[in-house]
């Protein structure tokens, strides 16, 4: 049986309430405790003759006569093997809906109806899928999804890929930003973005430059609209052709759906920030706008410093209109 393993150095498993959990074909490792309840429902998929259901029936009989005993008590204390190692968890991998014991998994998975998500797919690019789900419509659903996320995430910070949450502001009308304040792992997180689409922005406008420029001064407006298509892997260099581009901070906006003081502390973080962004409290009002400038290597640099890679959202796989 296939099992995730754990490599990252920053997760901390201590305190988890599961050893694994049987989702699917796969036994995956847990990262962090997830508040899974006692399910009572586990009760009614277990066989008499199970060996959960022995062991239940040998722990009642132990334990008669005290009134705190309750099904959840037997459920949460079964669960658990002798010896004191962590107990694990099975999980159906269409419903979501969870066991303490494979023989009851097994008999849920053999009756689930459940084909696919509740709601509507939204992203289709082999093999991955993105389905878009109601949690005021769904809330068993979503609830029991929450439940097996937390296994794998501490607390509300950035482990996933932004492209989706920019691509939906973008059609609605919005221009993306991340909620105030930010925890350092979310801002590292927001920042690797930031950077990445700025990369993958300017590449793309350094490719279509002549070959014979050698300065060009951008001005609101002019950015040709390079994000409605999947950016391509690194141009290949050309000799000789290190032109100049400068631009004011404002006129990444448009193009790239950023906020001003996102693109800004972006560009200041990898040095590419040329002039500091006026803020409201300069009382100088001849201060400056923020400006860059950039060129070939430059960018090329930072990609290597950065390892920028391709961006894993195709957009012509997005099923939602625009």
């Amino acid at each position: 049986m296939p099992e995730e393993k754990r490599g990252d150095p920053i997760i901390s498993t201590t305190n988890r309430n599961f050893e694994y959990v049987y989702f699917g074909e796969y036994r995956i490792g847990t990262w962090y405790p997830s508040p899974y309840p006692p399910n009572d429902a586990d009760l009614d998929e277990i066989p008499p003759t199970s060996a959960l259901a022995k062991s239940m029936i040998s722990f009642a009989s132990r334990t008669a006569g005290r009134s705190h005993t309750s099904t959840s008590d037997l459920i949460v204390r079964t669960m658990k093997p002798q010896g004191g190692d962590l107990p694990s968890l099975w999980v159906c991998d269409r419903c979501f809906k969870y066991f303490s014991e494979p023989v009851s998994s097994e008999i849920h998975r053999k009756r689930c109806t459940v084909a696919c998500p509740p709601g509507k797919r939204v992203y289709g690019r082999d093999p991955l899928s993105i389905w878009e789900v109601d949690g005021a419509q769904e809330k068993l659903y979503c609830q029991m999804l929450s439940l097996f996320g937390k296994l794998f995430i501490d607390i509300k910070t950035i482990f996933f890929d932004l492209d989706n949450c920019y691509e939906l502001s973008r059609r609605a009308g919005k221009v993306g930003t991340p909620e105030r304040p930010l925890s350092a792992l979310g801002l590292r997180g927001y920042l690797s973005y930031w950077v990445a689409t700025l990369i993958r922005f300017f590449r793309r406008v350094l490719s279509v430059l002549p070959p014979t420029t050698k300065s060009i001064v951008i001005s609101t407006g002019n950015f040709p609209d390079a994000t409605r298509v999947t950016p391509d892997p690194v141009p290949r260099k050309k000799k000789n052709n290190d032109a100049d581009l400068h631009a004011e901070i404002a006129t990444l906006k448009t193009p790239l759906d950023l906020m001003t003081e996102d693109a800004a502390f972006a560009l200041n973080e990898v040095g590419l920030l040329t002039k500091r962004l006026k803020s409201e409290d300069d009382s100088d009002e001849e201060g400056e706008d923020g400006e860059f400038i950039i060129t070939r290597s430059l960018v090329e640099r930072v990609a290597a410093e950065r390892k920028i890679k391709r961006m894993v959202l195709d957009l012509n796989c997005v099923l939602l209109p625009e």
